[in-house]
């Protein structure tokens, strides 16, 4: 039994071991690394690209974001001035970067504050049982969505609210069918989803 309990414990020592090896471990604030200056933050969908300008001394670079509220920073390292964040839906964020060089770590930036908007949905549609069937994945935070679809043949779109990620209408066989769906959070709406084709 007590070989056992010290076998076990060797084990947890050793992924403990493992898995602080996997955690960056940083060095001293150097001055001889530039505070860098963020130039632009531009939001698409629920992403969010950070602009920077060079900074003295830097080999790489660690960007940290957060959502606004929380207490956990994510970091991520680049050796380029530009990257692009993947976010939630409708989320507040703060971002800052600062420069690295080995061990070493400049000041961090002046934090900016971004507020992503919504993804566009990923739409599947099928025809069953004389219906026109569509469905997408739930977006974060929207509260609705608006689904418009139309014969292909036709120019004028019919648009329907739901709360659901599903939606179904009757249709007619043999016609072609258009449609497309985003989501709506009161009077913020998100991008279209491409648009599906599908025949009865």
């Amino acid at each position: 039994m007590r070989k056992r309990l010290l076998s076990c414990l060797l084990c947890f020592t050793v992924l403990v071991v493992m898995l602080m090896s996997t955690i960056p471990a940083y060095g001293a604030l150097s001055d001889s690394l530039g505070k860098v200056t963020i130039k632009t933050v531009d939001v698409k969908n629920n992403t969010f690209t950070v602009d920077w300008k060079k900074a003295t001394g830097a080999k790489e670079y660690q960007l940290a974001y957060k959502e606004e509220g929380t207490d956990s920073w994510i970091r991520l390292e680049t050796t380029k001035t530009i990257m692009t964040v993947e976010g939630d839906s409708f989320t507040k964020y703060k971002v800052k970067v600062r420069a690295l060089s080995g061990k070493d770590y400049g000041k961090w930036s002046n934090i900016q504050t971004v507020t992503t908007r919504f993804e566009r949905p990923n739409l599947a549609v099928m025809s069953y049982d004389g219906k026109l069937c569509a469905e997408w994945l739930k977006i974060n935070k929207a509260e609705k969505y608006e689904v418009a679809y139309k014969k292909a043949s036709s120019k004028a779109w019919t648009k329907k609210l739901v709360t659901s990620s599903y939606f179904s209408v009757s249709a007619k066989k043999g016609v072609d069918y258009k449609i497309k769906v985003r989501a709506v959070n009161g009077k913020i709406k998100g991008p279209w989803s491409s648009v599906k084709r599908v025949t009865m």
